[in-house]
């Protein structure tokens, strides 16, 4: 991540292990809030129906049109960006499972309140990041399943193609 430093307005690249980057999330209502919505969007359950009302998939859905062919996404670009959706909520839900810093508008305690990090991450993944929880990640989950058997019956789409080298002077 870039960020300009105040005093003589030079770009400089910091990291998330930078206490000063930690500091100002930990007491920024902004950033606890996005992080409260976004959360909010992993954890919205659907136990009827299949959960196209919820925000992450019609977020999702979005991403499935083409504008300029006026049409749906074939499967083999549909995908990755089903897998990076999948992806950042992931790493979102790691963050909510163990938080590094307290998040005060969640009323979430930091890490070092959980005596046993992985029976917190287990727990949450099962609740949230698992087909078949109910949750609108389980359903990005089955349309990415689905998206590669789709890409597969259509075939994968390449702008490469494979020379064989031994069959290469016969072309």
């Amino acid at each position: 991540m870039i960020m300009i430093d105040d005093e003589n307005d030079i770009p400089r690249r910091i990291s998330s292990a930078d206490p000063g980057i930690m500091n100002s999330i930990k007491g920024s209502p902004i950033i606890e809030k996005m992080f409260a919505v976004t959360i909010s969007f992993i954890r919205e359950n659907f136990m009827q129906g299949d959960g196209r009302d919820t925000p992450l998939l019609y977020f999702s859905a979005v991403l499935g049109i083409d504008l300029r062919g006026k049409k749906l996404r074939p499967s083999y670009n549909y995908t990755p960006c089903l897998a990076g959706i999948i992806w950042i909520a992931r790493l979102i839900t790691l963050e909510y499972a163990l938080p590094k810093v307290a998040y005060e508008y969640e009323h979430l305690p930091d890490r070092s309140y959980y005596p046993d990090h992985l029976a917190r991450v287990q727990e949450i993944r099962r609740m949230y990041l698992v087909e078949g929880s109910g949750s609108p990640m389980s359903a990005l989950i089955g349309l990415l399943v689905y998206g590669f058997a789709a890409a597969k019956w259509e075939g994968i789409f390449s702008p490469t193609e494979y020379v064989d080298k031994k069959n290469a002077q016969e072309r």
